[in-house]
């Protein structure tokens, strides 16, 4: 059983990362844990840098970022630990507008995610509306808890 409370590595993986960039966006969840999910972690993450802004404001609902995922991986000391600690496995220098995004390998928990964007230099928790701004895909991968 991971537990992410002594830290975590956002690790890299070619194969998660061209997996990511080829999924379409409609994909329905599935009601169970599909093999995949289970060989390659519980988590994955995203890193997308911002392309450019669009002048578009849309009215409508979004789903929120959670607080908190399972396993003590929670907004709070996943932002201590991006703003005080190395926690990328490759040479990263954050921009203002980077996106990460953290969320289940388990479709059926697509919709839980943990969200944060560097604003004036800093992780901040937030999320990004998928309208205001056009983001490429930067590195992908895997959560791994830090075990000592």
């Amino acid at each position: 059983m991971c537990d992410f409370s002594k830290g975590f590595k956002l690790c890299t993986c070619a194969a998660l990362e061209a997996k990511l960039e080829q999924q379409p966006r409609n994909i329905k969840p599935r009601k169970k844990r599909s093999k995949a999910a289970s060989e390659e972690g519980l988590y994955h993450w995203t890193l997308r840098r911002m392309a450019w802004k669009n002048d578009v404001v849309v009215i409508g609902r979004y789903i929120l970022p959670a607080e908190s995922l399972e396993h003590g991986l929670d907004a709070e000391w996943v932002m201590l630990n991006l703003n005080c600690g190395d926690c990328f496995d490759f040479d990263y220098i954050p921009q203002e507008g980077d996106w990460l995004r953290i969320s289940s390998a388990d479709t059926s928990k697509q919709y839980q995610y943990l969200s944060f964007m560097v604003v004036n230099g800093v992780w901040i928790q937030d999320f990004h509306d998928g309208v205001s701004a056009t983001f490429h895909l930067h590195h992908a991968g895997i959560v791994h808890e830090i075990s000592s």
